[in-house]
């Protein structure tokens, strides 16, 4: 069991539904939640987890996105989707 960390759904709730690339996504993280941008070591666990889990589709050409079974859920602040859980 694959278990995200607060800093996974931070991040991952910055994710805009039609994708981005990996600069946009650690200025999204960084703007909205007024942090750090975050490690190479975390940010690389973070994808990691969530590529694994399917909670993001493999990157191609750079480009993340969210799946679309957890898509809608994260982004939009419910909890019907289950792909996603803290731990």
């Amino acid at each position: 069991m694959v278990r995200f960390t607060e800093f996974d759904g931070y991040l991952l709730w910055c994710l805009p539904e039609p994708g981005c690339d990996l600069a946009y996504l650690i200025w999204a993280y960084t703007f909205l939640n007024r942090d750090a941008v975050p490690s190479y070591p975390q940010l690389a666990e973070c994808l990691r987890r969530s590529v694994s889990t399917g909670a993001i589709l493999p990157p191609v050409g750079g480009h993340f996105r969210l799946s679309p079974e957890c898509g809608l859920g994260f982004t939009s602040g419910t909890n019907s989707q289950p792909c996603l859980r803290m731990g």
